[in-house]
């Protein structure tokens, strides 16, 4: 039943193949793909591509609240709405950042789940920032997150606990079901 998605995957031919499949699916599901992020290399450090999920995040939420109570709302400038909302924010909270920054205090729930067709070795850097930029969605990893070492690593198991991926792989080959 979930509606909205976000994807983050490597910008390279697996990357763009899953997310392409992946997107075709929603779309004909009828769900909602807010913004697809890409990255190249090693996932260490994607906090720009976090922030700009959180603030699109943030700023669909605002337009959702605002959207049915004010006449005319498709006509209004929606940065200008953004920018005052962050201000008032600030002010009330005695913030000196805005709430895309501060993902301790502000956490995004507005986003079903989040799409990682994501290569084993990136799982601990990109599971982890996804959990301290505090977007709160269900993961769904691709074929690439089959790897025991997972399940016996419990600092890793924090972040992907819950996660859903498909594969082809069977963690128990000895089990009397899988073999028949």
């Amino acid at each position: 039943h979930f509606q909205t998605f976000v994807t983050i995957a490597p910008q390279d031919e697996y990357g763009r193949q899953m997310v392409d499949a992946f997107s075709a699916e929603i779309d004909r599901l009828g769900g909602e793909i807010l913004t697809q992020r890409w990255y190249y290399g090693v996932p260490e450090n994607l906090g720009r591509q976090f922030k700009l999920i959180r603030e699109l995040a943030f700023r669909r939420e605002l337009e959702d609240t605002l959207r049915p109570q004010i006449p005319g709302f498709a006509q209004l400038d929606k940065d200008s709405l953004w920018r005052a909302f962050n201000i008032r924010i600030m002010a009330e909270n005695d913030l000196d950042e805005p709430m895309v920054d501060l993902s301790s205090h502000f956490p995004v729930r507005n986003i079903d789940a989040v799409f990682l067709p994501i290569y084993s070795e990136d799982v601990k850097y990109v599971a982890r920032q996804l959990s301290y930029y505090n977007i709160n969605s269900q993961i769904l990893g691709g074929e690439k997150w089959y790897q025991e070492e997972f399940f016996r690593d419990r600092d890793l198991m924090r972040y992907i606990q819950g996660a859903i991926f498909a594969s082809s792989f069977y963690i128990d080959k000895d089990n009397r079901q899988y073999r028949n």
